[in-house]
C-alpha cells in the first residue's frame, strides 16, 4: 500500500471513529435511544476506543451508559463497568459548596456573577453529567478583597500558584471544589482583541440576567454575552493548547436552550470585529452537522469550507494532541499567547517563532515564574531557569517532555490551523 493510500485509509478510520463519538454524544445530550440500524455502520470499531476518547475529553461520565449500550451490542468481552455512584456523590456535593458559596454572597452583599460551570451543566439531561472540578465567578474589583476575605473565612485557601493579576483561584480545604475568582472576564491577557472585548462590556449591570440553574438562581452574563464570552473561551483553549469535544456540547445546548434571546446579527457583527467569525462558522457547522444544532445561527450566512473542516474537527477529535506519548501541550503556552491576543509584534516567521522557544517574554511566562510579575527585569534569569528546568526534565521525562523541534512542530501546526480558520487576522 503506497503513503497516499495509508493516508487516506487513516482519515477514513479516524473520520467514522468521529462519526460513532458524535452519535452517542448527540443521543446522549438530546435524550435519544440508541439506534441498531445506526450503531451497525461502526462495529468494527471497539467500544474501548471511543471510551478512552470520552475520558480524555471529560465526557465519559455523560457518554457512559451510551458506550456501554454499544459495548452490548457489540457482544463485547469484559465490558468496561459503568460509572459509580461515587461520582455522582461528587458532583452533588460540589453543588452543595456552590450553593453555600451563594448563601454567603448574599449574606455578605457581594454582586457575584457565575458563568459557564452550573449555567452551562444546566443544560445537560442531568446537571451532573457536565463534570468540572471549579467554579468561575465575576466580582468587580470595588468587592475583590471582600469577596477573598469572606471565602478564605468559610474554609477556602488562596493558591498562589495558580492565581493571576486578575483571577485569584481559592481551593476549598475540606473538599476538592476550586473557585476562580475574577475581577476581568479576559483573565491578565492584553493585545488588541482584547481591547475590543473590553469594549463590549459583557458584565455591565444592564445586561445582566437571573437564571434558575441546578435548583438554585444566580446572576449571570445575558444570553449573547455568554455565548460571546464562551467563544473566547473556546479559542483560547484552541489557540494556546487546543480544545477538546466538551465545548461542542456546551455550544449546543446553548444555542438551542437561549438563541431565541441572541440577536445574530449583533452577534456576527462583534464575531467579525474579533476575526472570529470564521472559526465560529466552522464551530457552529458542526454542532448543527453531527449534534443537530439550531440552524438558525447560520441562517444567510455562506461560506464554502475547504480541507481545513476536516483539519479542525480532526484537531478537536484529538483535544489539540500531536504526540500521543507526550504531556499534555500546555507546554507550548507561552509561544501562543501573542497570536490568541492579536497583538501586533507576533511574528508569522519561523525564526521569530524559534527565538520565541527559546527567548519567550516576561509576560508569555510569568505564570510559570511569578517573580516577573513584579520584576520583569528578571526575564534573563528566567530563561537560563527555563533551560536548566527543560534540561533536567528533558532527561529525566524523556518519554513525555516535548524536544525543542516537537515543541515547534505542535507550536507550527497550532499556528497553521488558527491562519486557516482566521484567528490570525
Amino acid at each position: 500500500m503506497g503513503e497516499s493510500e495509508k493516508m487516506s485509509e487513516e482519515r477514513s478510520n479516524i473520520t467514522r471513529e468521529w462519526e460513532l463519538y458524535m452519535y452517542l454524544l448527540r443521543c446522549a445530550i438530546k435524550k435519544e435511544q440508541l439506534e441498531e440500524q445506526t450503531l451497525a455502520k461502526y462495529q468494527d470499531i471497539e467500544s474501548k476506543q471511543i471510551r478512552e476518547r470520552a475520558k480524555r475529553n471529560g465526557q465519559l461520565f455523560l457518554l457512559d451508559a451510551n458506550i456501554y449500550e454499544y459495548a452490548v451490542y457489540r457482544k463485547e468481552e469484559n465490558i468496561a463497568q459503568k460509572i459509580g455512584i461515587n461520582k455522582v456523590i461528587y458532583e452533588y456535593e460540589k453543588y452543595k459548596c456552590i450553593r453555600n458559596v451563594l448563601a454567603l454572597a448574599k449574606e455578605n452583599k457581594l454582586p457575584f456573577v457565575i458563568f459557564k460551570g452550573c449555567v452551562l451543566a444546566d443544560l445537560y439531561p442531568q446537571y451532573v453529567q457536565r463534570s468540572s472540578c471549579d467554579t468561575d465567578i465575576f466580582v468587580d474589583y470595588e468587592y475583590r478583597e471582600k469577596a477573598i476575605e469572606v471565602l478564605v473565612n468559610a474554609g477556602y485557601v488562596i493558591n498562589e500558584e495558580h492565581s493571576k493579576n486578575e483571577v485569584c483561584v481559592l481551593q476549598y480545604s475540606k473538599f476538592p471544589h476550586a473557585i476562580e475568582l475574577h475581577s476581568c472576564l479576559w483573565e491578565d491577557y492584553e493585545g488588541k482583541r482584547l481591547d475590543i472585548l473590553k469594549s463590549f462590556g459583557l458584565t455591565d449591570t444592564d445586561k445582566l440576567i437571573k437564571l434558575e440553574t441546578c435548583g438554585f438562581e444566580v446572576t449571570t452574563l445575558g444570553y449573547e454575552e455568554h455565548l460571546i464570552y464562551q467563544l473566547f473561551h473556546i479559542i483560547k483553549h484552541f489557540s494556546l493548547e487546543g480544545v477538546g469535544m466538551k465545548y461542542l456540547a456546551d455550544i449546543t445546548l446553548y444555542v438551542d436552550a437561549y438563541g431565541k434571546y441572541i440577536d445574530y446579527q449583533r452577534m456576527w457583527k462583534r464575531l467579525e470585529e474579533l476575526d472570529y467569525a470564521k472559526f465560529a462558522h466552522y464551530l457552529f457547522a458542526i454542532c448543527i452537522e453531527f449534534l443537530g444544532m439550531d440552524r438558525v445561527i447560520l441562517e444567510n450566512r455562506k461560506m464554502s469550507m475547504g480541507n481545513e473542516f476536516y483539519e479542525f474537527m480532526i484537531d478537536l477529535f484529538n483535544g489539540g494532541v500531536m504526540y500521543e506519548d507526550k504531556s499534555d501541550s500546555w507546554q507550548i503556552l507561552g509561544m501562543m499567547t501573542p497570536y490568541f491576543t492579536g497583538e501586533k509584534g507576533s511574528s508569522k516567521g519561523k525564526i521569530g517563532r524559534k527565538l520565541a522557544v527559546i527567548f519567550p517574554r516576561a509576560k508569555d511566562i510569568q505564570e510559570y515564574y511569578p517573580y516577573l510579575k513584579k520584576c520583569p527585569f528578571l526575564l534573563p534569569v528566567a530563561w537560563v531557569q527555563k533551560a536548566v528546568k527543560y534540561l533536567i526534565n528533558y532527561r529525566t521525562k524523556s518519554n513525555n517532555w516535548y524536544s525543542a523541534s516537537e515543541k515547534l512542530n505542535v507550536a507550527e501546526h497550532r499556528i497553521d490551523l488558527m491562519d486557516k480558520l482566521g484567528l490570525l487576522g
